[in-house]
């Protein structure tokens, strides 16, 4: 009696939705950075996110102004699964999308207001 071999099984690339880790879990900072780099380029800029990266300053080149911040925060909010207090809505946790997204995993990590 031979061995048979376990028939090949497709990869699985745990970054993309449903394969891998759970879609609850909190995604890495890379994801969470591009997922909002993508809106802000939907959004704001006729989605050409050339230029764009994680250390933009967002309010100093225009590209939101402090009225869209409250469009952001909802967009996190419904993306993220989060609620932004109000005390968090400051120029230092908009001022780039690394600051935002920090601000994201950080209320992911305290579970405050997760819905």
């Amino acid at each position: 009696m031979t061995a048979r071999t376990p028939p090949a099984t497709a990869a699985v690339d745990p970054w993309q939705p449903g394969q891998g880790l759970p879609d609850t879990q909190p995604r890495t900072t890379m994801s969470t950075q591009q997922s909002i780099i993508d809106h802000i380029a939907e959004v704001w800029l006729d989605g050409d996110a050339d230029g764009l990266d994680a250390q933009v300053p967002l309010a100093e080149l225009n590209i939101i102004d402090s009225a869209e911040i409250f469009s952001l925060v909802h967009y996190l909010q419904d993306r993220f699964r989060i609620t932004v207090p109000l005390r968090e809505v400051s120029p230092a946790n908009f001022r780039t999308v690394d600051a935002i997204a920090s601000l994201v995993e950080r209320l992911q990590r305290e579970g405050e207001g997760v819905r």
